[in-house]
């Protein structure tokens, strides 16, 4: 995946918030997943992932890392 494509699914992972919320609809309204638009489908299926925003997060300095470290490389030797 690319910087770009990592920050898009960033935005969608759900708050505390938005977990409470999601969880109390699909418990109390009985209905089910395909009764969400596809975003809210997408947070129901991250909320399974344990610390999803810090692994992706993780992913994105992982990708980052060498080229900032040849910046200050770059910046510290010349």
């Amino acid at each position: 995946m690319t910087p770009e494509q990592i920050k898009g699914i960033l935005r969608f992972v759900p708050t505390d918030e938005e977990r409470t919320a999601l969880a109390s609809y699909l418990c109390n309204s009985g209905s089910s997943l395909s009764a969400l638009c596809e975003c809210e489908k997408f947070m129901v299926s991250m909320m399974s992932v344990q610390h999803a925003k810090h692994k992706l997060q993780a992913l994105l300095f992982m990708q980052g890392f060498h080229s900032n470290l040849e910046e200050i490389r770059k910046g510290k030797f010349e």
